[in-house]
């Protein structure tokens, strides 16, 4: 079992397949025609890629393999041109199709390929075992690549030459690959003597027992076989672990996606990457002033106290609410301790945290007070600030009205790759069997999905040394509060802005078509709310069938999202006894309490109004969080451009339409 490193082949654009549109384009990455290869542990011989069912591990490109500049890996967002969309084999060859990112500065890119400028494709992949063949003699090895697996496209300046391969041993990346030789001398004999063996066997069975026996060997290469593929989703299984955990613990300790990406491509195991982490930290703490709202280990509950005590005086001198209201997230003894200081000063309090942790502040001025308060190792005053902004922040932000947690669903997403979000089809009804009839096998249809991704969005705020001098730290506070109140509202805003587009019917779906569009069945007539035309939608609704129209869904309206020039017409609607236009007879109101809710909005205007299902239930816009976080994340440095700290304020999030027979539309009258 040699050890072998990444291998890179060189490949070719197919010019006919470039969509301007899509910004996509096709690549034939690899076909099953012998290669001579080199490597300095195996030496020459010839490659063959077997593109045949089971040989080829997909689960890169399934996930959308990054299309890097040059398999620059080391350079996160930046070296992603963009990614796989699709692949398949035709003809014993790997066709991909690559889409590139719309960013600014890949757009010269774009145009090159566009051009014919750039040619030149190469692909990454892993051998992980290979089928040596029998040749003749003088003949290079014939070596069958039988379990491998692509795992990036890259853009490369060479030109394309499908028959030219380059194959690159990166000392940290080796890994054994295992070779099966079927031209040993004595697997030849052995399988002669068992050929023979089986043979003279066959000669004596009766035909029953042949039959027997042929019966046998297929119950045990179905055996294998699934022994094989439960070992090979085991192992794929087991590598998403290891990758999660590694994303969980580089997250949990803020460490930059870089790092993170690298240890998770350098095969490192999670007690690998705990260590270090670990060393990391360790390092950062000697040479950066970079700082988290962390506890020392073994930290006495006295320096606790002051700390939590210390937060809460200082959120209650701009936000009294905040520490007296019935929800505050102080503890009654915080808020007693929290009176002790009242009065003090921002500069008091970092006098105070220089006294505790043992800082001899005789003879300093003022500036120089707050310079070490920020700048000490043991000072918890930036702590103190850091809390103070954190707990101002999230109240407003929690605290923020919104509407769209009513009638969007909540999603996760453990990385801002693109997620596909998917529905399964249904089998037609059962055909009838005649007698002495054949059973026929059903067609499972391909499941319907749309995307859905997470960006990320923020600010930064400062504090100088003179605004503690001075001691205006309710300006800084009343800046928290405004970032918590623009986070809230960046949400509300964008999911408003995705049901907009295309003049209010929404963002265009996978199929091409827009979310309200008749292809999917959801527009109602052009009229005013009434009770006739509230039910009209809810029948429109109903009738939404499943993907392979073998069956109604079924779905009610739970939800009404309007303008607020409707909003009290619609709430009248839904809470009349009787019909309203119908004061002689008192006709009964058939959609009385169809609605759980009716949400009147500023955000939309003109006569059109919605019903949407419940989104528990039939989902239809998505805002998904970054490994399901729906809270800002805050984090102090030491300013360089500034006199004092600073702040970064980040949100992780997406916005999405996963689905469109959750809701109807009428344009309105």
């Amino acid at each position: 079992m040699p050890e072998l490193g990444k291998l890179n082949a060189r490949a070719a654009i197919v010019p006919s397949s470039l969509n301007e549109e899509k910004r996509t384009v096709e690549v034939v990455f690899g076909t099953d025609t012998p290669i001579r290869m080199y490597d300095w542990d195996m030496g020459e011989f010839m490659e063959i890629m077997d593109f045949s069912e089971g040989s080829v591990r997909w689960d890169r490109f399934k996930n959308g393999a990054p299309v890097l500049d040059n398999h620059n890996r080391y350079e996160g967002a930046k070296g992603t041109l963009g990614i796989v969309e699709d692949y398949r084999t035709e003809d014993g060859k790997g066709i991909a199709t690559l889409r590139f990112s719309a960013r600014e500065e890949v757009k010269g890119i774009w145009q090159d390929v566009r051009d014919g400028i750039l040619k030149g494709i190469s692909f990454g992949y892993r051998v992980y075992k290979y089928m040596k063949e029998e040749v003749g003699e003088g003949e290079l090895p014939k070596m069958r690549a039988i379990d491998w697996e692509p795992f990036e496209v890259s853009l490369a300046p060479i030109q394309a030459d499908p028959n030219a391969y380059v194959r690159e041993k990166n000392q940290d990346e080796l890994h054994q690959v295992e070779i099966i030789d079927v031209n040993l001398q004595s697997e030849r004999s052995e399988t002669s003597k068992t050929k023979e063996k089986e043979n003279q066997q066959q000669r004596e069975m009766t035909e029953e027992e042949k039959q027997a026996a042929a019966a046998e060997k297929a119950r045990k290469a179905e055996e294998a076989k699934k022994a094989e593929e439960k070992a090979r989703a085991e192992a794929v299984a087991s590598e998403k672990e290891r990758a999660k955990s590694i994303r969980t613990l580089c997250r949990k300790h803020k460490m930059d996606s870089e790092f993170e990406s690298k240890l998770i491509e350098e095969d490192k195991t999670v007690d690998e990457v705990r260590s270090l982490i670990l060393d990391k930290l360790e390092t950062e703490d000697e040479t950066q002033s970079v700082r988290g709202q962390s506890v020392t280990v073994g930290e006495d509950k006295g320096r606790k106290m002051a700390i939590a005590s210390s937060v809460a005086a200082v959120v209650k001198r701009s936000f009294p609410k905040l520490v007296s209201d019935d929800k505050s997230t102080f503890s009654e003894d915080v808020v007693r301790e929290a009176n002790k200081h009242k009065g003090k000063t921002a500069l008091d309090l970092a006098k105070d945290s220089l006294i505790r942790s043992g800082e001899n502040i005789e003879g300093l001025s003022s500036m120089e007070i707050v310079g070490r308060a920020f700048t000490s190792s043991t000072s918890d005053f930036p702590v103190i600030l850091e809390g103070s902004a954190q707990n101002t922040l999230l109240a407003n932000y929690q605290a923020a009205s919104d509407t769209w947690s009513r009638f969007c669903s909540t999603g996760s997403v453990s990385d801002f790759r693109e997620y596909k979000r998917l529905r399964m089809g249904t089998f037609s009804d059962l055909e009838t069997v005649n007698e002495n009839g054949e059973f026929k096998t059903k067609a499972i249809t391909d499941a319907d999905y749309e995307k859905v991704s997470a960006t990320t969005k923020g600010n930064i705020i400062n504090v100088s040394r003179q605004m503690i001098i001075n001691d205006d730290l309710g300006a800084f506070l009343r800046l928290a509060q405004m970032l918590g109140r623009a986070a809230a509202r960046s949400i509300e805003n964008d999911v408003y802005a995705l049901l907009a587009e295309n003049s209010g019917l929404g963002p265009n779906m996978v199929d091409g078509n827009p979310l309200i569009d008749a292809s999917h069945n959801n527009i109602g007539a052009s009229a005013a709310p009434t009770v006739a035309q509230i039910d009209a939608l809810r029948v429109i609704m109903a009738q939404q069938q499943d993907k392979d129209s073998n069956d109604y869904l079924d779905i009610r309206p739970a939800l009404a999202l309007c303008p607020m020039s409707l909003g009290s017409t619609i709430k009248v609607l839904n809470q009349a006894q009787y019909e309203p236009t119908d004061n002689k007879f008192q006709k009964p109101n058939v959609v009385a309490g169809l609605l759980s809710d009716v949400i009147d909005t500023p955000r939309l205007s003109g006569t059109a109004y919605y019903l949407f299902a419940d989104p528990n239930v039939e989902p239809v816009i998505e805002v998904s969080f970054l490994d399901g976080e729906r809270n800002p994340f805050m984090e102090m440095q030491e300013g360089f451009t500034v006199d004092g700290t600073k702040w970064k304020i980040r949100l992780d999030y997406g916005v999405g339409a996963v689905g469109f027979r959750g809701v109807v539309r009428s344009p309105g009258a």
